[in-house]
């Protein structure tokens, strides 16, 4: 039992996670035009609580390099066990060395994060490519701002 609750797979469902592309997403290279990685993973929400607790591992795509403000991922994560009350949680990074992987320890930058519930569009529509657009925020500034969209292809299998 978690936070009161017991929290139950469905059983051989899974959530199959595609991610497209990005719209003016911002870069904080000077110099280039900026390599965003995406990292997604399934969250559990339980609305009177923070933070939200990971259900899945973090996924994290491939580095979109020198892609500039519309990258281009068409990228498939691995399927994902789901849990009815799932939120798709997105962080996009700036990633400082994309070429020397010696250097992964250097911090790299996030763009911007945002959660969005797939319980009432994915979940709800077991065997459909949903569509999903996500905003992600730039933390710690007030107002949040946006610093770009990130489109997926969700499906519920």
């Amino acid at each position: 039992e978690k936070r009161g609750r017991e929290r139950k797979r469905a059983a051989g469902m899974s959530l199959k996670i595609k991610l497209v592309d990005g719209v003016d997403v911002h870069a904080y290279d000077l110099f280039s035009k900026g390599d965003p990685y995406v990292v997604a993973r399934l969250v559990w929400s339980d609305k009177s609580k923070q933070p939200l607790e990971p259900t899945t591992p973090r996924l994290r795509s491939p580095t979109a390099e020198n892609q500039g403000k519309k990258p281009k991922w068409d990228y498939d994560f691995p399927p994902q066990p789901i849990v009815d009350e799932d939120v798709l949680f997105v962080q996009v990074w700036e990633d400082d060395h994309p070429k020397d992987k010696s250097k992964e320890d250097i911090k790299n930058e996030l763009i911007g994060e945002q959660r969005v519930s797939i319980r009432d569009t994915v979940l709800a529509n077991p065997g459909q490519d949903i569509p999903v657009s996500v905003t992600v925020l730039k933390k710690g500034q007030v107002p949040e701002k946006p610093t770009g969209t990130i489109n997926f292809i969700i499906r519920k299998e």
